[in-house]
């Protein structure tokens, strides 16, 4: 339970900074990038400039920490839709 509450906590954090980041206006842009998502269909970052705020998630299959994550994203993510939040979540180092 310990574990989760960490969690939760780290992501609540990041959501924040995230929002407190979004609204900053003399930040530089996020280097663009393009990756294929799980269809095959080529997604990049500048699809969303001026769009929408885009979490990014980056994650691989053997970290049990971005298992619980992936969880309470999967949960949150109806939310995130509502106030417009794309998530991005990357598969790091293994291949399709």
């Amino acid at each position: 339970m310990f574990k989760f509450i960490k969690i939760l906590f780290f992501i609540l954090l990041a959501m924040f900074i995230i929002n407190t980041v979004a609204q900053a206006s003399n930040l530089p842009e996020a280097i663009d990038f393009s990756l294929n998502d799980v269809n095959d269909n080529e997604v990049s970052l500048k699809q969303y400039k001026n769009k929408q705020p885009v979490l990014l998630f980056f994650w691989t299959t053997w970290c049990y920490f971005c298992g619980r994550e992936l969880e309470v994203l999967n949960k949150d993510y109806p939310g995130l839709i509502k106030k417009e939040v794309e998530v991005l979540a990357i598969d790091v180092g293994e291949p399709l």
